[in-house]
């Protein structure tokens, strides 16, 4: 027991360490991809203080794996490097019973993980992405449950409510436009389909507008109306990370409705089956990592490190690949969502095959 408590105080110790190093140097590539849209829209400290602060959930779980990762390897390639192995050996125990401290540690990791992307990291990622499109300048935007794009526009003093269509038209489009001051609502109109005229020129047929003037509601129908001054039809185009977004429950409620609609979901079916398998990778990764560092430890911590290095840079460009052979459809969703994780796993029990007991 303790000899249990030693090395998982040592685990938490690295855990702590290479996720506080890991962040910073995420949160400092962050910044200085954003640093001419702060200078441009002269965003202040506080602004970029509470981005990265709601950023920083999508980075926990992003950087959990190659976390766990590292600080499996130092930790138990430091307890080969120091002979502190011996004392579990000498005792009549084997690398196995060394290695499932680690293995529960991986575990009650993975569980915080889940819990942080199914309950913490939908709703912070809203926050962070409007964060994010102030900084840079850009439009607000939002997306429900249903998949309803909502856009603001503060040039034209302009809300849109609508679903993008894959050709490029806006289905049943509801604009809400404000007046002078954009602070009262001046008129509503609603549509069965918009599309563009040109770059600047929204058409909405079937429109009905609804126009407000004080008390009075003046109410009337045309077969087509145009709106001119309105943004690119990119600006329309959805382009927030809904996955992350949302839960795995909520995802797997969108995808069903985004089927029944008759949308290519393959994109979404893949990104679910990550979502499920997310977790997992912790406890691969650690997997992997302890008969290495076991492995390796004796010949030094570097290479302990490099041989981290490699297996991280490993399991995200294998886990990419599936994941594009899934999203354009070469693969089933759960193939390209597990594979990866099934493969790391071959290749850990291989590891720990080759470990002396």
């Amino acid at each position: 027991n303790l000899m249990d408590a030693t090395l998982l105080r040592s685990l938490v110790l690295s855990f702590v360490v290479c996720f506080i190093a890991l962040a910073a140097i995420f949160n400092i590539f962050t910044l200085f991809e954003l640093w001419r849209f702060i200078a441009v829209s002269n965003a202040g400290a506080a602004l970029v203080a509470r981005y990265l602060l709601f950023l920083l959930r999508l980075v926990t779980v992003e950087l959990f794996p190659a976390t766990m990762l590292i600080s499996v390897l130092v930790t138990y390639a430091l307890l080969a490097k120091r002979q502190e192995a011996i004392a579990w050996w000498a005792s009549g125990q084997s690398v196995y019973r060394l290695m499932l401290p680690g293995f529960f540690f991986a575990l009650a990791v993975a569980f915080g993980s889940w819990l942080v992307q199914e309950h913490i990291m939908p709703g912070t990622n809203l926050k962070q992405d409007a964060l994010r499109a102030r900084i840079r300048g850009g439009e607000a935007r939002a997306i429900t449950g249903t998949g309803r794009q909502w856009l603001a526009s503060t040039d034209t003093r302009r809300f849109y409510s609508y679903e993008f269509s894959e050709d490029g038209r806006l289905i049943e489009p509801t604009i809400y436009e404000l007046d002078a001051d954009a602070v009262h609502l001046a008129q509503v109109v609603s549509g069965k389909s918009g599309a563009w005229s040109d770059s600047t020129h929204l058409k909405i047929t079937e429109a009905e507008t609804l126009a407000l003037n004080g008390m009075e509601v003046e109410r009337k129908n045309d077969p087509e109306i145009t709106f001119a001054g309105v943004e690119s039809p990119a600006i329309f185009k959805p382009t927030i990370d809904k996955p992350s977004q949302l839960s795995a429950h909520d995802l797997r409620s969108y995808l069903k409705a985004a089927q029944r609609r008759g949308t290519d979901v393959s994109t979404l079916a893949v990104a679910l089956q990550r979502k499920y398998a997310g977790p997992f990778g912790i406890v691969i990764m650690a997997f992997i990592g302890m008969p290495l560092a076991v492995s390796f430890g004796r010949k030094g911590t570097v290479i302990a490190l490099c041989a981290a290095v490699v297996v991280g840079i490993a399991y995200w460009g294998v886990g990419g690949g599936f994941q594009q052979l899934g999203n354009h459809g070469l693969l089933r969703p759960s193939v390209a969502g597990w594979s990866p994780l099934l493969i790391f796993a071959a290749a850990g029990t291989y590891f720990l095959s080759r470990v002396r007991t």
